[in-house]
């Protein structure tokens, strides 16, 4: 019981002594940022604060990188706070901004994040996809080597540039990287062909890239017959075949395949038409309907404004036999009747040739028709014809034959 007085004593003198107040914690009169000047992408870099004197606290920390801008706060133990930038923060290369804010203080330092290694692939950009093949025109090689995050590795690096021609020769080309790239120009040769790029950078190798060199303006553009042909003839059916020569710049490079090639054609009659076509290894070609009368061709073949000589050919008559009309006078209608209408090896002529009808006689009347299995077969409706005499004239080609019929 004693000792539980006394205890109680001592407790109610402890109790009623004053109070000391804690001591003010005063306010920071420096701040400072420590961080290496350079590092590189990928590893942590420690960025140290120093709050003078020895404060305890929260700083907040603002970093620009080239990525993005980042904001976080930093605890300050006896004047001094550690924080580490870490990814994705750290991947892009670039200067990083660092400002440090508490109370009215505040500070600045920046640093450097330096791209690491190449990596593969090592990938040349090509353009244009084509050029002449004519020693003077040339297009552009790009490379852009860059690390483990994409970034462009340090100016100055060295990349080398092979191509391999059409004619197996290799042409070797070196460059700096500068302001993210590497280029080089590469001049055409005078072989036509496809051309093989590859890149290499630092032991960093990449797929290859292709170039095509190709024919520049033809030299000589002629038309010709494709085919010695036995006979010519104005059989209206017969296909006429039409080539160019084996088109060739000057450097005897045969055009690509795909070269548009117009034919120009001029019937004799007062008729003229474009056909189209393209070249197939170097040789364009094309087929021309025969006339169906003797006349007179005029074939010339055009790429741009090169133009070849003409090509004449005499289209003879086709020699063929005659052939009958016939023409039966009924009630209400006059049945026409022509044929057979037979070629010159005594065959039928094509179905859907055409056919001309011609009524002379106190009124006129002209119709076209078309020939079926040899015949042409049509009727006339006589209320169009008043009574009289009427030459009934059919034409096909340059063949005709006549047939007299009376209206009562």
């Amino acid at each position: 019981m004693r000792w539980l007085l006394l205890l109680l004593g001592c407790w109610w003198l402890t109790a009623c002594q004053p109070q000391q107040p804690m001591p003010m914690q005063s306010a920071p009169t420096a701040l400072t940022i420590e961080v290496a000047p350079t590092s590189g992408v990928g590893v942590d870099l420690p960025i140290r604060l120093y709050v003078a004197p020895d404060w305890n606290g929260r700083v907040t920390l603002t970093l620009q990188t080239s990525y993005a801008v980042h904001v976080q706060t930093v605890s300050i133990q006896q004047g001094l706070g550690t924080l580490l930038l870490t990814k994705p923060w750290n991947e892009q290369r670039g200067d990083v901004s660092i400002v440090a804010r508490v109370d009215q203080l505040h500070a600045s330092a920046t640093t450097t994040l330096q791209p690491s290694a190449v990596v593969e692939p090592i990938r040349p950009l090509v353009g244009a996809r084509s050029i002449i093949a004519n020693g003077a025109t040339w297009s552009m090689v790009v490379v852009i080597p860059h690390d483990q995050f994409g970034n462009p590795i340090a100016d100055a690096s060295l990349v080398n540039i092979t191509a391999q021609r059409p004619n197996q020769q290799r042409t070797r080309l070196t460059a700096k990287t500068a302001h993210l790239l590497a280029w080089q120009r590469l001049y055409s040769q005078t072989v036509a062909g496809k051309t093989l790029i590859s890149a290499q950078s630092q032991g960093r190798f990449g797929p290859q890239a292709e170039l095509l060199e190709v024919a520049g303006w033809p030299v000589q553009l002629s038309v010709q017959l494709a085919q010695p042909l036995p006979r010519l003839s104005a059989d209206g059916y017969t296909f006429i075949p039409i080539q160019t020569n084996l088109i060739q710049d000057a450097f005897g490079n045969v055009v690509p395949d795909g070269t548009s090639v117009v034919f120009e054609v001029d019937d004799g009659l007062g008729q003229k038409r474009s056909i189209n076509s393209v070249t197939i290894r170097g040789i364009a070609e094309t087929q021309i309907l025969s006339p169906n009368q003797a006349t007179r061709f005029t074939i010339q073949a055009r790429i741009f404004r090169i133009t070849s000589a003409p090509l004449v050919l005499d289209i003879p008559p086709d020699g063929a036999t005659d052939f009958l009309v016939q023409a039966v006078v009924a009630t209400d209608v006059i049945s026409v009747t022509v044929g057979p209408i037979v070629g010159s090896l005594q065959q039928y002529v094509p179905d859907g040739t055409m056919a001309l009808l011609q009524v002379n006689g106190p009124i006129r009347l002209e119709q076209t028709t078309d020939v079926v299995a040899g015949y042409l077969q049509t009727t006339i409706r006589r209320s169009l014809l008043p009574s009289g005499r009427y030459l009934l004239t059919c034409w096909v080609g340059d063949r005709q034959s006549n047939q007299v019929f009376i209206i009562p």
